[in-house]
């Protein structure tokens, strides 16, 4: 009620109250006084005066003692809440729940009998959970490059001659260990190939297996490359071989660095090469510009293969080796020849290797 009146008057039961009998109050008594008051001469001021009268002093005595009214009222509404059969009955569920001591009996009971399979289901059904997050692991293909600058044993083998093909063998975490043929990875994803003059001729390499058509792309940089024995040309090999004998020079098609002039800063040649060929023919329209990253597509189409660098198509396509293939990086180097070459975002079929 007094939430009713507030909303309508805006002000609470009370104010309401004593507002109206002053008002009423004071309009008899300006009816008493003549001259107070006009009214129509149709209407008598004893009519009017004493029922406002009245109603007034009623009105002033609800509003001394509304405050007993209400708390009455509230006293009369508290009284149910107290004897509320939720404490009573919250009692009993407390008192349910030791038998939950005795639960466990009948739990053990329940599970040899069998008849919770229901939450044996629920068990499978989180435990499956860990399988699904563990399913995008396998998805994860082998990087060439790892954070600490792992070599994949399970993505890249080694190519060496003689006893070197040991020093491939890898650790404990899978990582190849190649840094006594000049082939290192570091974190940011760069393969090094890297060679100081030696007095002996270097061979090595490493390579990944591809399908029959197969795209790799590749970035390669040229920090160092010069020969002192110009005997012999140095070359930075990129080949399409055979799994049985990748760094067999007459059985693969390679796309080379060569360099076959004794000065620092010698002239990089572009080299194709095809099957059967050991040296292969120089590109004379392009050639290795110094400070300058090149990209490298080869695309493997069946029997042959196309080289791209910058997205411009090498002069001539190369055949490539029957049977199981593998991409093969690697370099040969004469005698006291120097070498230091990056190769970034090597991929094979948009995978990273």
């Amino acid at each position: 009620m007094e939430a009713f009146f507030a909303a309508l008057f805006g002000a609470p039961i009370p104010n309401i109250l004593i507002v109206v009998a002053l008002f009423l109050l004071t309009f008899s008594v300006l009816l008493k006084i003549e001259g107070g008051v006009k009214l129509p001469r149709i209407i008598e001021r004893e009519k009017v005066y004493r029922p406002g009268l009245v109603l007034g002093l009623l009105l002033v005595a609800m509003w001394l003692f509304y405050p007993f009214i209400t708390k009455f009222q509230s006293t009369a509404t508290d009284t149910p809440t107290p004897t509320v059969t939720a404490t009573s009955t919250l009692e009993p569920a407390t008192a349910t729940v030791p038998p939950t001591a005795t639960m466990e009996p009948s739990a053990t009971t329940s599970l040899n009998s069998g008849s919770s399979l229901p939450t044996a289901t629920e068990i499978p059904a989180l435990t499956s959970t860990p399988t699904l997050t563990s399913t995008p692991t396998p998805t994860q293909a082998p990087l060439t490059i790892k954070e600490d600058g792992c070599i994949f044993s399970s993505t890249w083998k080694i190519a060496s001659p003689g006893a070197t093909t040991l020093t491939g063998n890898p650790d404990i975490q899978g990582c190849l260990s190649l840094d006594g043929v000049g082939i290192t990875a570091d974190k940011y994803g760069t393969l090094h190939l890297r060679q100081t003059a030696k007095n002996i001729p270097l061979k090595a390499g490493i390579y990944t297996p591809i399908g029959t058509r197969s795209v790799i792309e590749f970035s390669v940089l040229v920090k160092s490359f010069y020969i002192i024995n110009v005997e012999t040309p140095a070359t930075i090999n990129f080949a399409v071989a055979p799994v049985s004998d990748p760094l067999n020079n007459s059985n693969s098609a390679r796309f080379k660095l060569s360099v076959d002039t004794a000065v620092m800063k010698p002239y990089i040649y572009f080299v194709l090469a095809d099957l059967g060929e050991a040296n292969g023919s120089k590109v004379t329209s392009q050639h290795y510009e110094y400070q300058h990253t090149y990209n490298v597509r080869i695309e493997l189409t069946g029997a042959i293969i196309r080289v791209y660098i910058n997205d411009t198509q090498m002069v001539k396509d190369l055949s490539v080796p029957v049977g199981q293939k593998v991409f093969l990086i690697s370099y040969n180097l004469p005698t006291l020849a120097d070498a230091d070459i990056e190769i970034t975002d090597i991929q094979v079929d948009g995978v990273e290797k």
